[in-house]
């Protein structure tokens, strides 16, 4: 008897459509970030990823999607970054009108995972992740992935199903003839490249102390894709996240660890589920800063007059407010020539810096930004923290009218037309340490 298979659906985005699935009738709901590649239906076609699916579906109900750009969802033309793709889990938890979840991230899944987890933990219980890694390729202080070239090596090939000797060598070569499917059916060479490259860009290691959610980070031995120690690390950098090491399986789930890895996610969510009720949720989370500052405030009053400056910093006011709401921050204050806002994505924190900048200058002014990303401390409408502190030092480096901003910030707007340039390494007033910092070009 054939099987019959949960029906795709699609979430709006904008002007764009995601695919998606919804697996399962039970009460707890597990959101399930797939890899660099997905197609919902050729997948299904794979008996251990129907297999894998149906033990997920016993305790959950699970909606796992096509990431934008791939699959069965609209093919961008672009590549997005990581808060994009993000955004495409708020696309179908609205569609289902669900507010409370737990997260599956798996490879590249579990960096956007993670940063969504740590960005909305007043909506996020619980996450794991499966071969994840927490930065694409090797710097001077981290060498533990493979090397680059191995990436790009699936672009010559793609379409051919060699890209399973890297993913799971030891169901090969039986597989190479529904691998080889799933890439032709996934995206093109050119779209991978795109993909990847973006990818090389992003390093999420800034916001692993910041996750406050329960975390559970799962890795096989033999993972031949992302090395076992990129777990490892993701483990040990997040507080009082658990780790898992399986001796065989592989980079994916549903090739031999179908059974045990359902059975750990169960495990874990239900364990995790008192401590997520007792944590504090919409008081801390990771959140981008950005401080707004009029250059020349004193010069442009004595040029202005009090009566036409006043009415300059009301029309000021009103437009950083607008700005806020176009890039859906939060406004939090006026400090006097400027504005305090924080926001839920780097890339709709640094365009609002932008766009304030140039609606502005037609009232005659102009301002410096300095922006971070950290946690922050809800204080009743206000808001508080290391990260705040940090965010307004950075602006008060700036001696001209830049926007400036963290590498934190940098390392996770891989895939935004918004360009940068370097800054220097600074000290910032009363913090310890240098900082690399950016400007933003206009």
């Amino acid at each position: 008897m054939k099987k019959v298979f949960p029906k795709i659906r699609y979430a709006s985005i904008g002007e764009l459509s995601i695919a998606y699935q919804v697996w399962g009738e039970a009460d707890n709901v597990l959101v399930y970030v797939p890899g660099i590649v997905s197609h919902l239906e050729v997948t299904l076609e794979i008996k251990g990823y129907v297999k894998w699916l149906e033990n997920l579906s016993k305790n959950f109900k699970v909606i796992i999607f096509d990431k934008r750009g791939q699959g069965m969802s609209d093919r961008d033309a672009s590549m997005p970054g990581i808060e994009a793709r993000a955004d495409d889990i708020t696309a179908v938890i609205t569609a289902e009108g669900i507010e409370n979840f737990s997260l599956f991230g798996l490879s590249e899944g579990a960096a956007i995972a993670l940063f969504y987890a740590a960005s909305h933990p007043e909506n996020v219980k619980s996450v794991a992740i499966l071969g994840g890694f927490p930065r694409v390729t090797n710097s001077k202080d981290y060498l533990f992935q493979n090397e680059e070239q191995e990436k790009f090596n699936w672009i010559d090939s793609w379409g051919e199903g060699l890209s399973g000797y890297s993913l799971c060598p030891h169901v090969m070569p039986q597989m190479k003839e529904a691998m080889g499917k799933f890439e032709r059916m996934t995206c093109n060479p050119k779209t991978l490249e795109n993909m990847i490259e973006t990818n090389m860009k992003i390093d999420i290691r800034a916001i692993l102390p910041e996750i406050k959610t329960p975390t559970l980070v799962c890795h096989s031995r033999d993972d031949k894709r992302v090395p076992k120690e990129n777990g490892r690390y993701i483990a040990e950098n997040i507080p009082d996240a658990k780790y898992i090491e399986y001796s065989s399986g592989g980079h994916l789930p549903y090739f031999g660890l179908e059974d045990q890895l359902a059975d750990d996610l169960d495990f874990f969510f239900k364990k995790s589920s008192l401590r997520n009720q007792l944590q504090t949720t919409e008081n801390d989370r990771l959140a981008t800063i950005l401080f707004t500052d009029i250059v020349e405030s004193t010069s442009k009053l004595s040029e202005f007059g009090d009566k036409k400056w006043s009415e300059i910093l009301d029309e000021h006011d009103v437009i950083i407010k607008e700005m806020a709401e176009k890039f859906s921050g939060n406004y939090i204050k006026s400090t006097g020539d400027g504005a305090l806002l924080v926001f839920d994505g780097p890339v709709r924190g640094i365009t609002c810096a932008v766009e304030i900048k140039r609606a502005i200058k037609f009232l005659g002014i102009e301002s410096r930004c300095g922006l971070h990303l950290g946690n922050i401390e809800w204080r009743g409408e206000d808001i508080s923290g290391m990260a705040v502190n940090i965010a307004s030092r950075v602006m008060d480096i700036d001696k001209g009218n830049n926007i400036v901003i963290t590498k934190s910030l940098a390392d996770l707007i891989s895939g935004s037309e918004l360009k940068l340039q370097k800054f220097g390494q600074h000290e910032l007033k009363g913090i310890p340490g240098y900082w690399t910092l950016f400007k933003v070009a206009v």
